[in-house]
């Protein structure tokens, strides 16, 4: 087996104990034509279990936990025939992805020094600080966090900035440690995560970076998360819409093929960096994975047509 065809073996086992749902097994087959928009469906013999929306989209669950935020048992999972073609029951939704619930407890991901809080309508938003989430979710806060990749992190829309005077019945994203090169500290890891997010920074400190960024200032920046991935962010430029940064895998374990490969996008420069540049790596990783081609962050490169390859294999729909 090749190393290639080896990781990405090892990424679909991966998502598939992380994400497996068990549904109602015993429910008798319905019909294609009975469902109806708010309806839960599951096709027989497969363990994905989809939401349809009022719009009769459909939208996938990542996992029992996020299900379980919306229903108490899989009571209401209508099953379908495994001959069923679910385009034809519902569409593909735009996320395609059922979003974490206010409530639905903490989440973190390996790749960005943020923390963010969900709200009812799946946009993450921003938490101030450690600080600021200990007031918000209680000292013990920490204890209720689980792990999501970030590629399915950033599928979520960003909204404002949460603070201390935000409402309190949000979930948290939480991510791992982060230390710059001056030994400047984010938010310390929590619960059994050994990951670390390492980042060597050529002006010293993430302040430094975010303001060189706001600047449109040259700077570059390298992101360590270990096993998963090593990134560099190179400010380039100024453009019409923000900044021109490059972004390149040093290393990614999804694929040797997005080694080495260089990708320019413009980024918005009016929020901090790590917010803007999940944006395009949202976008690549939704239109790959739902088939449509969006280019709002003008990104070229061979990276860009490599992750389209590489994301398109991991659709939610797949």
């Amino acid at each position: 087996m090749s190393k290639s065809l080896f990781q990405k073996s090892v990424f679909i086992l991966f998502l598939s104990l992380c994400f497996s749902l068990p549904g109602n097994s015993q429910a008798a087959i319905v019909s294609s034509e009975s469902i109806m928009p708010g309806d839960y469906i599951q096709v027989e013999n497969s363990p994905a279990i989809y939401y349809v929306t009022a719009n009769r989209e459909r939208q996938y669950f990542l996992s029992a936990r996020i299900f379980k935020c919306y229903q108490n048992d899989y009571s209401r999972v209508k099953q379908l025939s495994k001959q069923t073609n679910l385009d034809d029951v519902a569409s593909s939704a735009t996320i395609g992805v059922v979003p974490p619930k206010a409530g639905c407890g903490l989440v973190k991901s390996p790749s960005s020094p943020s923390v963010y809080a969900f709200d009812n309508q799946g946009t993450r938003h921003k938490i101030k600080d450690e600080a600021t989430a200990r007031v918000l979710y209680g000292a013990e806060w920490s204890k209720q966090v689980y792990d999501m990749p970030d590629f399915i992190v950033s599928l979520f829309p960003i909204g404002n900035q949460f603070d201390e005077t935000s409402p309190q019945t949000l979930t948290v994203i939480r991510t791992s440690v982060v230390t710059s090169q001056s030994g400047e500290p984010g938010f310390s890891s929590v619960g059994t995560s050994t990951s670390k997010y390492n980042w060597t920074i050529n002006c010293g400190s993430a302040d430094c970076f975010d303001k060189k960024f706001a600047a449109c200032e040259p700077a570059e920046a390298v992101a360590d998360v270990g096993v998963l991935n090593k990134s560099r962010y190179t400010i380039i430029s100024k453009s019409a819409t923000g900044c021109n940064v490059k972004i390149e895998y040093l290393y990614n374990f999804l694929s040797e093929d997005l080694n080495n490969k260089p990708m320019t996008c413009s980024l918005n420069n009016k929020i901090n960096f790590d917010q803007s540049v999940s944006l395009p790596m949202q976008e690549i990783a939704l239109g790959a994975m739902q088939g449509t081609s969006t280019n709002t962050y003008n990104c070229e490169g061979p990276l860009l047509s490599e992750m389209i390859k590489v994301y398109s294999a991991f659709g939610v729909n797949q």
